[in-house]
């Protein structure tokens, strides 16, 4: 079922049960039970309304987090390919922080926070030239 189905299902429950309880307290002619019974079938309503957009949000923010996160490890894909010497070099230093992260009883969200961080510890090398990075040896003062 929807989320539009349950929102629909649950205001014509309101409706009907804002009648019923409107309809039994002017039978009884006690039009101020039925005021205050209307009340608790609006802030009941609100609070659901209030509820949907709540839980659309917090899905939204999970979508923007699990793009955030796949936009670094695109990048740690573009690291580990310009880098022929260190094979999977991200990968591995990602698994470390976790590790250690786990080791220093981090909460979930904050080993999730170092693993985005091991992802991206060498982004500078995309902006190094490829033989530099790629050449045998030291590096010259110059190069260095």
């Amino acid at each position: 079922m929807s989320n539009d189905q349950r929102a629909a299902r649950l205001n014509l429950f309101l409706i009907i049960l804002a009648g019923a309880v409107i309809g039994a307290c002017t039978i009884q002619q006690s039009l101020s039970t039925a005021f205050v019974g209307l009340t608790v079938m609006a802030a009941a309503y609100f609070m659901y309304v209030a509820w949907c957009r709540l839980n659309a949000k917090t899905r939204e923010a999970e979508e923007l987090s699990r793009l955030h996160f796949a936009t670094a490890e695109a990048l740690a894909t573009a690291i580990d390919a310009k880098d022929q010497t260190t094979h999977c070099h991200v990968r591995r230093v990602q698994i470390y922080a976790a590790g250690l992260g786990g080791a220093f009883g981090l909460a979930g969200d904050e080993i999730a926070a170092l693993k985005a961080g091991a992802l991206l510890h060498d982004i500078g090398k995309l902006a190094v030239p490829a033989h530099i990075i790629n050449k045998p040896g030291r590096l010259t003062p110059a190069e260095f």
